[in-house]
């Protein structure tokens, strides 16, 4: 859905990662051939293959992303797309951790002095989250 809603606002690139290669395939055969037809490049990452940040590093010149969504409710996630995101960029915490377990190693500086806005959002429409 993610992936979807992105394509639709035309952006220079796409990263996707997840560990599960099945997904992966399932961006690849679903929404990869609408991509290039859009200008839009689209980068399928099993994180566990390849070095997920170093890829964002390449596609972004090193200036991080401007919209980072973390689709899974998983402390891991969070913590490591936290050094994904570019100055002035959203980081939406759309997976929620199980209560308990909800405290995290969120690092303010991003927030602070990049500038980062952190929202999170659940089970809503597209128009929602854009």
């Amino acid at each position: 859905m993610h992936v979807d809603l992105a394509l639709s606002y035309w952006p220079r690139a796409i990263a996707v990662a997840d560990l599960v290669e099945a997904r992966l395939e399932l961006v690849r055969a679903l929404l990869g051939p609408r991509a290039p037809r859009a200008g839009i490049e689209l980068q399928e990452v099993n994180p566990v293959a390849t070095d997920f940040n170093q890829r964002v590093n390449e596609m972004t010149n090193y200036r991080g992303a401007d919209d980072v969504v973390v689709a899974v409710g998983s402390k891991k996630a969070i913590e490591s797309a936290q050094n994904l995101v570019g100055r002035g960029a959203i980081l939406d915490l759309f997976g929620g951790l199980k209560k308990g377990e909800d405290v995290n190693g969120l690092d303010t500086g991003i927030i602070h002095y990049k500038e980062t806005n952190v929202t999170g959002s659940s089970e809503d429409c597209p128009w929602d989250i854009a």
